[in-house]
């Protein structure tokens, strides 16, 4: 089992707390996390337009995490678009 202890800014301390400025997490939280990126980020790593990133998010088509007013998309959900490829849209009749 690991240990991590994350500082953090004074502003987040509460003063009835015995462990002021830190926050220790134990397990193994470390590899089970995706890193989260931004609108902009995932863009340019698909090759994209952010407005298109948009309407997938819009459409349910990509994962998110929303940490309020921001919108963050998780690495494996940009690894599963990449690995579902391209599939073109069926013509209509």
């Amino acid at each position: 089992m690991t240990m991590s202890v994350i500082s953090l800014p004074s502003h987040y301390h509460s003063p009835n707390r015995k462990a002021r400025g830190r926050i220790v997490l134990v397990g193994k939280w470390r590899g089970d996390v995706d890193r989260l990126n931004k609108v902009p980020e995932v863009a340019e790593k698909l090759g994209i337009s952010e407005k298109t990133v948009w309407a997938w998010i819009g459409a349910r088509r990509l994962a998110v995490h929303r940490v309020g007013r921001s919108v963050r998309v998780p690495e494996s959900e940009i690894r599963r678009i990449l690995d579902d490829g391209y599939t073109p849209a069926q013509e209509r009749q």
